[in-house]
């Protein structure tokens, strides 16, 4: 047999495909066994390996070997080791890790982290929690994550979807969303050149419609109806009567009046009560909400939702909540700059505000709301008297599609649509009778 140190003296400088080929002649020849040339070649491709290595090695004063390796995800991995033997082994396994996962292609839920990685840096920690769950909602643990990107075909993306639309019942606005994160990690795979066509891009999300749960939820599931504010009304009041230094349901109250979002109620300030110097009239400037980070389990104060400072007239109504609150504060030796005073907090929390409505609910026996149900009611009532689109969504902090798309519903009772068809139909015929009558109709010509 062959002396091994010999032998690398021979090939060391050869390139690799002229050392292979020597190699595998010995091989042939019966002087050298294949264990001899497995490990021969794995000798090689090591070198190979360290030899382009081009991030240092270095020995701090730790004793400790560092350096730098390549992931598939292209960012680079800090490894630390007690000898350098140790770290070039791991610098060795990660390229060919690398080489693996070229040959078998990166996969969706490869593409998938990636794009989060940089998406994440655009949105709050609210928002990468929603991701998150959607994640394991949609791609965690299927099929179709793991197949090679660049495999993946139009009709098999199709396929994926309406599987789990079959599955989950989505409705529209989900299956927006879901065909919205498919859509990005394809773009941003392109981008990567890990494919050289975007199979998504024909892809409507109105094709699926036809498959959606749709999802019509009842009145009184999104607004408050007359009946069930008048009980809500009353259970607040023994509320009051019983503790009138309990906060939440002065907050409910100015919700059912203003339609502000919750946020924006619990860290309201009565320096937010300004009047106007040219006409005289007070409002409600608001300006800052309270935000809860699901991450950090903290809350915050930041501005208001849309970034977009609005003020609310103080009504007579909304004048003699804020001043019962006022005196409740002065007759208590309350001195607070806020309006709904914490004495732990300082301000109550958007929390508690949500909780006291939705136990009052569930204790008179009617569907559970959030404070959005004052916000859909205020804009339906205002959009039913006459009120213009863009008035009503400058009073309730809304861009006037969101609000004609989310917030605007029919409150007008029986009553008030038969005098409408009154109206209507009168009209309608009085055309109908005027043309009837040539003489009439002469006379309006002339």
């Amino acid at each position: 047999m062959l002396d091994k140190d010999f032998l690398w003296k021979i090939i060391d400088e050869m390139p690799a495909q002229d050392a292979d080929s020597i190699l595998r002649s010995f091989v042939n020849a019966g002087k050298m066994s294949m264990s001899d040339y497995s490990q021969i070649k794995e000798d090689m491709t090591r070198k190979e390996i360290l030899k382009n290595h081009k991030a240092a090695i270095s020995q701090h004063k730790d004793g400790r070997w560092r350096t730098y390796v390549p992931t598939p995800s292209g960012k680079p991995k800090l490894k630390v080791r007690t000898t350098r033997e140790k770290l070039e082994d791991d610098i060795v396994e990660a390229y060919k890790a690398i080489q693996q996962a070229q040959k078998q292609g990166i996969t969706f839920e490869e593409c998938y982290w990636r794009w989060r990685e940089v998406h994440d840096l655009k949105i709050s920690n609210n928002t990468i929690a929603k991701y998150d769950t959607d994640y394991k909602r949609y791609f965690e643990g299927e099929a179709f994550s793991e197949r090679p990107i660049a495999d993946i075909t139009e009709e098999e993306v199709e396929r994926f979807i309406f599987s789990k639309m079959e599955v989950l019942h989505l409705c529209r606005e989900a299956v927006k969303s879901f065909l919205c994160y498919i859509k990005n990690v394809f773009r941003s795979a392109k981008k990567n050149r890990d494919i050289t066509e975007d199979v998504t891009k024909d892809i409507q999300r109105s094709e699926f419609f036809c498959k959606c749960v749709e999802v019509e939820r009842p009145l009184d599931a999104v607004l408050i109806p007359d009946a069930d504010w008048k009980l809500l009304y009353d259970r607040l009041q023994d509320d009051l009567n019983e503790n009138s230094l309990y906060f939440p349901p002065y907050a409910i109250l100015l919700a059912a009046l203003t339609g502000m979002r919750v946020g924006e109620l619990s860290v309201l300030k009565w320096s937010d009560i300004r009047t106007d110097p040219i006409s005289g009239r007070t409002y409600i400037g608001i300006c800052r909400s309270e935000t809860y980070d699901v991450k950090t389990k903290q809350y915050d104060i930041r501005d208001v939702k849309n970034h977009r400072s609005r003020v609310y007239p103080v009504s007579t109504q909304i004048h003699q909540l804020l001043l019962r609150i006022q005196t409740v504060q002065r007759d208590s030796g309350i001195e607070s700059e806020w309006i709904f005073y914490h004495e732990n907090f300082g301000h109550i929390h958007k929390r508690q505000i949500s909780d006291c409505l939705k136990n009052r609910c569930k204790e008179i026996g009617i569907r559970p709301k959030g404070t959005h149900a004052f916000r859909r009611q205020i804009n339906s009532d205002m959009r039913c008297d006459g009120v213009s689109e863009v008035i009503t969504s400058s009073l309730i902090g809304n861009s006037t599609a969101v609000n004609e798309k989310h917030y605007t519903f029919d409150v007008s009772g029986l009553e008030e649509k038969e005098r409408i068809v009154e109206r209507t139909n009168e009209k309608r015929l009085a055309i109908s009778n005027s043309l009837a009558n040539p003489s009439l109709q002469l006379f309006q010509n002339c």
